[in-house]
């Protein structure tokens, strides 16, 4: 009914001065009419009669589709927003462009590479075209989900983030750099490897003051002379006994 309320009808009204004893040629009448909604012609031919238009009446079908959208999504037992899928105005380029890749990717693995690539290539080996191969042969794409610059700088930027947070932050007592850097930080560990050997040695604290050799030995010359002396004043009072 939504859509034939929207399409406009017709009236077709004889002259009131012709009184009810006007008589229609319905059969003639009926295929212009057939022919004026159905085909091209847009003209009607008419005799004692006026056409007029009627007017529209829209209504708004929401309310009642979403209604049959939920009754399908509750008896086949899927979310509504998987089954009609996210709005395309709620979702950033971002977004869309990973929704497509995932299409993409879907369509190539469920149509592409086993209903045309293997069969074309199998037909093609076996009337002669392509060689036989010896270990058999395989279909690789290329990824699409390469990282465009902004997105990589944004990666980047939020790696760096993370990371100057966990050094100004003191996390290193809970997490050694290593699980941070696999775990945290998504890296692998010939990668995380690398980037703790190639960390600078840390340098001296220059506020505590070195120990100087010499301080050292005079430290141990005294603490020796005082033992010395202390054996010595023993045995003198021994003797006197």
């Amino acid at each position: 009914m939504y859509y034939r309320g929207r399409f406009p009808g017709l009236s077709l009204e004889t002259h009131p001065q012709l009184g009810g004893d006007v008589q229609v040629d319905q059969s003639s009448l009926q295929d212009q009419m057939w022919d004026y909604f159905n085909g091209l012609q847009r003209a009607l031919l008419t005799k004692g009669m006026t056409a007029k238009t009627l007017s529209t009446q829209v209504a708004d079908p929401s309310s009642h589709i979403d209604k049959h959208i939920e009754a399908i999504c509750i008896i086949l037992d899927i979310p509504k927003r998987k089954f009609m899928g996210s709005e395309r105005g709620e979702l950033s380029s971002g977004q869309n462009d990973d929704d497509w890749n995932d299409t993409v990717t879907g369509r190539r693995a469920g149509y592409a590479v086993p209903y045309i690539i293997v069969p074309t290539v199998k037909r093609l080996i076996r009337v002669g075209v392509l060689p036989v191969p010896k270990t058999g042969f395989k279909v690789s794409w290329e990824d699409n989900r390469k990282l465009r610059p902004k997105e990589a700088a944004d990666i980047a930027k939020s790696r760096m983030e993370a990371m100057t947070r966990y050094v100004a932050g003191g996390v290193s007592a809970l997490m050694d750099e290593m699980d941070f850097l696999t775990r945290e930080m998504g890296f692998s560990e010939d990668d995380a490897k690398a980037i703790l050997e190639a960390l600078p040695e840390p340098e001296p604290d220059e506020t505590v003051p070195p120990v100087l050799p010499q301080q050292a030995g005079v430290e141990g010359q005294s603490g020796e002379e005082g033992n010395d002396g202390t054996g010595g004043d023993d045995n003198e009072e021994q003797e006197e006994d």
